[in-house]
């Protein structure tokens, strides 16, 4: 390593690099780089003091990263590596099989794990909100008590010669099953009862008042809560839920690792059913991360790339249109290092090495990491649909209700109907019949 020292010493090195924030952000005046900063490059400064070099950035003619070419040559920046045309690259490049067969990687300098980019999500606007407090198994045995109390209210009521205790002008009164059906159903919106009771009806009654109370409360109290506080769903929660669907497509970045990875996977996979579309789509792999994102804000796609780079790119979206039009699945799935490609048996890797174990251990990488990282706001932080106290209830939140209503009116001018209709039909066969007793009588006469 000492000899190491003294060639590197007073030297002046080429690298290669490639926009991408956080880790490299550059501007360029045609092919020349005219500033360079982010995570990487912080880096890159502190070792070149340590070791006292100096250097001139490119980048890649075809701004690949580096893909894996039929002769098993490489395109992109893995390529010039390998090529040796520059002493070695600076960003965040994955370490993977296929570049280390061609180049060697320095230590690891951060774990990089990818996650999928689907757009914001949106408040749901359910017609049927006032059935969600409860779910359809709550449903169905409330209406099977229904359907099994009042039956047997009806027995208690009606067998034997028990007295009715209430109401007392009705001790003789006796009303149909289905009328004690109705009673026990009508109780849940309503504080009354006059049906004929006898004492085991009473504490029966009583029973089903208390469960009555329960379901009324509770009912309420959910309510108000899913009216109040914004429910949002999301259009995919995971890399499985996307794979087993083609309602909702993914676009991938040609040439990176993961890409590689789908495309050679083998089924049952997950990664293979990805990979699958995409050979059958080829039109959905992007040249460029923006693209990507593209795809995604004009809606039906979603994305799959690194969570650093997609961190990014929802910040930068909301910056510039103030708006929470992205966002990112919580899970994250083919956790990768980040590290610097460097030819094969290149003197200067091991000095690399030691010097980003170094700055690891000293925290700098951690404090470099919080200074280019995007930090949380309303759209990263998961706070899309946050409001400051109660949501103010609109229109729409009450859809349901009125088509409930809505429903009730139709169908009460239906029976309306009906009833009109049979009485005027009655009413002319005895105006008919009537005259054809006349008839008889004036025939007789």
């Amino acid at each position: 390593m000492a000899a190491a020292r003294r060639l590197i010493n007073g030297r002046h090195l080429t690298l290669a690099t490639i926009n991408r924030p956080p880790f490299s952000s550059i501007k360029s005046s045609g092919k020349k780089i005219v500033s360079a900063e982010g995570f990487c490059f912080e880096i890159l400064k502190e070792v070149a003091r340590r070791l006292n070099f100096t250097y001139t950035m490119v980048e890649s003619p075809d701004g690949s990263w580096g893909s894996r070419m039929p002769n098993g040559t490489f395109d992109g920046v893995i390529g010039m590596v390998q090529r040796q045309s520059v002493d070695f690259a600076v960003s965040g490049f994955t370490v993977n099989y296929l570049r280390s067969i061609v180049i060697d990687f320095s230590h690891p300098f951060y774990d990089e794990s990818l996650t999928i980019l689907i757009p914001a999500p949106r408040q749901e606007n359910d017609v049927l909100a006032f059935l969600k407090p409860y779910s359809w198994q709550v449903w169905s045995a409330t209406a099977g008590s229904v359907l099994v109390v009042g039956p047997l209210m009806w027995v208690l009521a009606t067998a034997g010669t028990l007295p009715a205790v209430y109401p007392h002008n009705t001790r003789k009164a006796r009303y149909s099953v289905l009328t004690y059906v109705w009673a026990c159903a009508i109780s849940l919106v309503s504080q009354s009862c006059r049906m004929r009771q006898t004492e085991p009806m009473r504490v029966l009654y009583g029973a089903w008042w208390t469960l009555a109370l329960v379901l009324i409360y509770t009912y309420n109290s959910t309510l108000t809560s899913f009216l109040l506080v914004p429910r949002t769903t999301a259009l995919i929660s995971s890399l499985e839920q996307l794979a087993d669907q083609r309602k909702v497509l993914w676009t991938l970045r040609a040439g990176t690792p993961f890409t590689d990875l789908v495309m050679s996977a083998h089924p049952p996979s997950t990664y293979y059913k990805i990979g699958r579309l995409v050979k059958e789509r080829p039109d959905l792999l992007v040249q460029g991360d923006l693209p990507g994102a593209s795809a995604v804000l004009q809606g039906g796609r979603v994305f799959i790339k690194e969570k650093s780079w997609l961190d990014f790119a929802i910040e930068a979206d909301f910056l510039a249109t103030n708006k929470c039009r992205l966002a990112q699945v919580n899970q994250l799935f083919y956790t990768t290092g980040f590290a610097w490609p460097f030819p094969k048996d290149s003197p200067f890797l091991q000095l690399f090495n030691h010097e980003i174990l170094k700055l690891s251990q000293s925290g700098l990488l951690s404090a470099w990491k919080k200074q280019f990282w995007p930090r949380p706001n309303r759209c990263t932080s998961g706070k899309i649909a946050a409001t400051s106290g109660p949501k103010e209830l609109q229109l729409k939140n009450f859809t349901g209700h009125f088509l409930v209503l809505g429903v009730g009116v139709g169908l009460a001018s239906l029976v309306l109907l009906v009833e009109r209709s049979t009485a005027y039909t009655r009413r002319q066969l005895s105006v008919d019949a009537g005259d054809a007793v006349v008839e008889l009588r004036a025939v007789e006469g």
